[in-house]
């Protein structure tokens, strides 16, 4: 009887682990944004001459090989917030001996979004732990494979049926989806609704974290004869028209305060340009692929001027 259980078990159990290993080369063979891109600038760092930080919406909005500054490539990523900007920069900067400029995202949530305070950031988290090794994340050896993921099914699917692209130097772009007037409307709404985080208790102690990590960044990089470029990207008026006055009050203010303090920081406010309509846009905050090329030539232009 053992001797049968034993023919059964042993060679069920290498068959197991033999299939395990083999998706873990599967779910890797398709890098999704991350991996990508912590990956290339493993290896291209030095290269880099305009690094892009920021949210989706640089990541969308900001094309780094047609801004005309030398080469670029963006670490930008959905629902980045400023702690792992800093962090990525960081992490590369004494490697990153032509670099130039950084062109960074501030929206109206940029400076009142911290992923450490809401559990929906769970898995954002384990990602800059895995594929940014950021240490202020802490994960276990089993959960930097692939498999260990319980929603790989998911991400498979959304894999083969994904709407964007992640484009060689890291600009992503979402397939472009037909105008819908009342769509559009709620979507701003909702969107507006859910970055208005101004009241929320937590609200100050975030903002003077992000604060603090933006005066970093433009310390760090005005040591090396860096540019900061402080950027908030065009938005369809639907989402401008539901935010709270208040909270891009408190963005202008900071954004006047650090353009001050540092000489090496600009801001460029986009948000309510009049050059982009709908035609531009994915949805009612973010450029799609033409709104994305005339954004970030304009953007390249006027850095150019200054």
């Amino acid at each position: 009887m053992k001797r049968f259980l034993l023919k059964i078990i042993v060679p069920s159990v290498v068959l197991i682990m033999a299939v395990v290993v083999l998706w873990e080369f599967v779910l890797h063979a398709f890098p999704h944004e991350h991996m990508y891109k912590s990956h290339w600038m493993d290896s291209h760092a030095e290269e880099v001459q305009v690094l892009v930080l920021g949210s989706s919406n640089t990541n969308r909005a900001v094309i780094p090989t047609g801004l005309g500054l030398g080469r670029g490539f963006s670490c930008a990523g959905s629902s980045q917030d400023i702690q792992n900007d800093y962090w990525i920069l960081q992490r590369y900067i004494d490697r990153m001996d032509s670099l130039k400029y950084v062109v960074l995202d501030l929206n109206y949530l940029s400076l009142f979004l911290n992923i450490d305070y809401d559990e929906d950031y769970a898995a954002l988290r384990k990602k800059y732990a895995i594929y940014w090794d950021n240490p202020h994340y802490s994960v276990s050896t089993l959960e930097r494979l692939e498999v260990s993921r319980f929603n790989w099914l998911v991400w498979w699917q959304e894999t083969l049926s994904r709407t964007d692209t992640i484009h060689e130097d890291g600009h992503a772009s979402l397939a472009v989806e037909p105008y819908n007037d009342e769509y559009w409307r709620y979507y701003g709404w909702r969107t507006a609704l859910e970055h208005t985080k101004v009241n929320d208790s937590t609200a100050m102690t975030i903002y003077s974290g992000n604060m603090a990590n933006l005066r970093k960044i433009a310390e760090m990089c005005a040591g090396r004869g860096v540019m900061v470029v402080l950027l908030s990207c065009p938005v369809h008026e639907y989402f401008r028209s539901f935010i709270e006055q208040r909270q891009l009050d408190m963005l202008h203010a900071a954004t006047d305060s650090l353009c001050a303090e540092y000489h090496n920081v600009v801001y460029m406010d986009y948000m309510a340009s009049p050059l982009f309509t709908a035609d531009d846009m994915s949805n009612a905050n973010h450029l799609n692929r033409r709104g994305a090329l005339r954004f970030t030539q304009m953007v390249g232009d006027s850095i150019r001027n200054l």
